[in-house]
């Protein structure tokens, strides 16, 4: 067929106005380098599909609101039980409490309304009776007393009847045959601290203290009525005795909401990591990161423009988690330096993004990444609660038992994030407690055992911590180096791990010049061709075009390499060089391995995969054509026939298993040679590629950009493929709401951007009727073929 392209389109394109301002040609320059032009192409992209789903992003930046809410109704139902317990108070000048009279045993917590009796006592005789009578008959509550002969009596019995009685006295005297001299007493009770429905029970203040208080009023009037200077005075004696505790700080030593907030703020972030992972899986599962390949985008524009779009993610993100805290009047947030809780959430936000970065080169289903989000949320929601409890961030785990325990909790973002909110919160127990400034992000965090080598500080103005590993400091490098760390290992994986098309490079790939440098890539030439390689299965009555095709391109193969033996041959392959071809294949060749496994886990099975066993696929057997300049080239055939395969190949999403293909005269083979061959190639593949929440010129706009088109044309020349496709009344519409017609009609646009000098319509007639095929050499074929279109320049 004639050329229906503009014969002026490649100068047109070539000719792009350029700018007089120094602005204009720095970005000029920079949208000379196909990884800058991706970047910002491939960032806008991933800002346009965010906005578009608004409910995702904006539940992505309020989820910790909601769980910032819920761990404030859990601190607050904290504060109201501890709120009566000096144990969780600052006091500075305690007040004397008077010491209350002897309980009944039916006020004890664990005994209640059952049968028992308040006190015991040993051993019995005139002076412990009168004792314990005054002791019982001038309680202010009703209890009584029984006397025993022995102290191992009382024992016997208090065995044998446990929870029934709450406390003995067992008095000593200087000669037990003759108790005339009263040496002292000793109080028994059972000092265990009673809980129970949030109700807290002191040993000490319950019973002890006033046992002991009545038996040595109850001593001391009875010396008194036995002396007679005395005796007068013993009736009317006062006794009051008070009890005073030291002035103290809040005894706790742990914050609570210190070691809630971790777990909380994990759990909200994991929305954004499920969301994440989940997306750039799906992209890989439809083709898309294909067909931006195919376009011409670099791997290293692709991982930077998710790098930093999760960055800016994370810097909202942060941000707003800082001020949620803020505005709840969480001391932790209140206390702390701003700057402190701002970095902790912002660094463990990218080190869990580059994480998910990471776990996306090892799944290839959509549904499988949100299997394994979960999974991840479990297991860190356990290993943060082991580090709530000390393991491995203490002195014990990290210097007495083995710090490589340490080390591998510390590979997992969460638990560092746990360790920070850890120390934090302990800062803040109290809201007079100072908290931790910028300048003490590394000081407040000392390893001092011996008290006496501990400085001594004022912890109304400081915090310090002289049981501590792993300060705030030292948490932000680790959690800086986890986010470029799992960053490489996505990008290095990425590239070793097959892909869709099975197309992976060796291991040692970053120590290979041509990966940094294409240009040093020797193409594989055309004196290595090789005609044995694969299987020779060719029909015995080959179609007479193909036949001659081939025998055309090999007198042509020969005149190249100059292996023509006669001058005949020479002048006859001569012949064939007055019409300059686009597209040369020479002997090309695909096979693809045979993987004993597939499914989710064929990335695995591919480093057992082999090529030379019987069951390999042979997609492309040994295909030798030319398609001369402004002529339309079909490629006819069923499915499985390698036509989608031929055009892969072309345009480097496949690398040849063999043979060679010049484009224009830049060779497949050649690393070096793809960016200028997808540059003049233009492929609308067999399935269309498209996000659903583009519209139709955003997606001309952003492939326009991939591939290279002037950054200040691709606007207009959008427009116009749009409407060569009559689509502009439907260029602001999302492509989700496309018809199929319609999203074919805007892959075909896209194949034409920058007006490529070789266009490939692969399937242009996907939804063409069953049956409309016809025959050709005893098969049926379809219509719905590749078709190539070469551009005379």
């Amino acid at each position: 067929m004639a050329d229906v392209g503009d014969k002026n389109g490649v100068a047109e394109t070539s000719m792009r106005p350029r700018g007089c301002g120094p602005v204009t040609g720095v970005v000029d320059w920079l949208m000379s380098f196909a990884t800058v032009r991706g970047f910002f192409a491939l960032y806008r992209k991933n800002a346009l599909v965010a906005v578009r789903n608004h409910r995702a992003t904006l539940l992505r930046l309020i989820a910790p609101l909601l769980f910032l809410l819920l761990a404030l109704l859990i601190d607050k139902a904290i504060q109201a039980n501890d709120a009566g317990q000096e144990t969780f108070q600052d006091v500075m000048d305690p007040t004397a409490e008077l010491i209350a009279p002897i309980p009944s045993c039916n006020e004890d917590m664990y005994i209640g309304p059952s049968n028992c009796s308040e006190l015991m006592y040993s051993p019995n005789n005139y002076i412990t009776q009168a004792i314990m009578g005054n002791v019982t008959s001038r309680n202010a509550v009703p209890i009584t007393a029984a006397a025993y002969p022995s102290q191992d009596s009382v024992q016997d019995y208090l065995l044998a009847h446990p929870d029934e009685v709450i406390g003995a006295v067992h008095f000593v005297f200087e000669d037990p045959s003759n108790p005339s001299v009263l040496n002292g007493f000793i109080v028994q009770t059972n000092t265990t601290v009673k809980f129970f429905k949030g109700t807290y029970q002191d040993p000490n203040t319950f019973v002890q203290l006033p046992l002991q208080s009545a038996v040595q009023r109850e001593i001391t009037r009875y010396y008194m009525s036995e002396t007679p200077s005395l005796a007068g005075m013993a009736e009317d004696l006062v006794w009051n005795v008070s009890i005073k505790t030291f002035a103290h700080p809040a005894i706790a030593t742990t914050s609570v909401l210190g070691q809630v907030l971790g777990p909380f703020v994990f759990a909200a972030c994991m929305f954004s990591f499920v969301s994440q992972i989940g997306f750039m899986v799906a992209e890989k599962e439809q083709g898309l990161r294909q067909a931006l390949q195919s376009m011409g985008c670099t791997t290293a524009a692709y991982w930077l423009s998710w790098a930093a779009w999760e960055f800016t993610i994370a810097f909202f993100s942060a941000n707003l988690i800082a001020c949620f805290g803020l505005l709840l009047h969480f001391d932790l947030f209140l206390n702390n330096n701003y700057g402190l809780l701002f970095f902790l959430f912002f660094l463990f936000l990218l080190a869990l993004s580059s994480l998910g970065m990471f776990v996306c080169t090892l799944i290839s289903k959509q549904q499988v990444a949100v299997y394994v989000g979960f999974a991840i949320f479990l297991i860190g929601w356990i290993m943060q609660t082991v580090v709530i409890f000390g393991v491995p961030y203490s002195v014990d785990f990290y210097y007495d038992y083995n710090m490589a325990l340490t080390c591998i909790f510390s590979l997992f973002p969460w638990d560092l994030l746990a360790k920070g909110f850890g120390d934090l919160g302990s800062a803040t127990v109290t809201s007079t407690s100072p908290g931790i400034s910028w300048s003490q992000r590394y000081s407040y965090c000392q390893d001092i055992p011996l008290s006496q080598d501990q400085p001594p500080f004022d912890p109304k103005e400081q915090y310090i911590d002289y049981e501590c590993v792993m300060p705030l400091g030292t948490i932000y490098v680790v959690l800086t180096v986890l986010w470029l760390g799992y960053f490489v290992l996505a990008v290095y994986f990425d590239q070793i791990i097959p892909n869709a098309m099975g197309v992976k490079l060796p291991l040692w790939f970053p120590f290979m010049p041509s990966y940094w440098m294409p240009s040093l890539a020797k193409a594989r030439g055309l004196h290595s061709i090789d005609d044995g390689m694969g299987p020779d299965d060719r029909p015995d009555e080959q179609d007479g075009d193909v036949a001659e095709e081939e025998v055309r391109m090999r007198e042509l193969l020969q005149h190249r390499t100059g292996a023509a033996s006669d001058a005949a041959e020479m002048s006859a392959a001569g012949a064939n060089l007055k019409n300059r071809n686009a597209v040369e294949v020479f002997g090309l060749k695909r096979v693809f391995p045979y993987i004993p496994c597939s499914g989710s886990c064929g990335s695995f099975c591919f480093a057992f995969a082999r090529t030379k066993d019987e069951r390999a696929f042979w997609a492309i057997k040994n295909s030798w054509l030319g398609i001369p300049e402004g002529q339309l080239f079909c490629l006819l055939g069923p499915n499985g026939a390698g036509k989608s395969t031929t055009i892969n190949v072309l345009t480097g999403v496949l690398p040849a298993s063999d043979g060679e293909a010049l484009v224009y005269g830049e060779p497949i083979s050649a690393a070096g040679s793809m960016e200028r061959i997808r540059s003049m190639m233009g492929v609308c593949p067999q399935f269309d590629v498209l996000w659903g929440e583009l519209t139709g010129v955003e997606h001309l706009q952003i492939y326009g950009a991939v591939k290279g088109v002037d950054w200040r044309r691709v606007g207009g020349e959008a427009d116009e493929l749009l409407e060569k496709v009559k689509l502009t009344y439907a260029a602001r519409q999302q492509t989700a709401a496309y018809s199929g017609g319609m999203r074919r009609r805007l892959s075909v646009a896209i194949a034409l951007l920058g007006n490529p000098k070789v266009r490939g319509l692969g399937e242009p007639f996907p939804h063409l009727p069953a049956g409309k095929g016809c025959e050709r050499g005893g098969q049926e074929v379809s219509p719905a073929s590749v078709h190539l279109l070469g551009q005379r320049t």
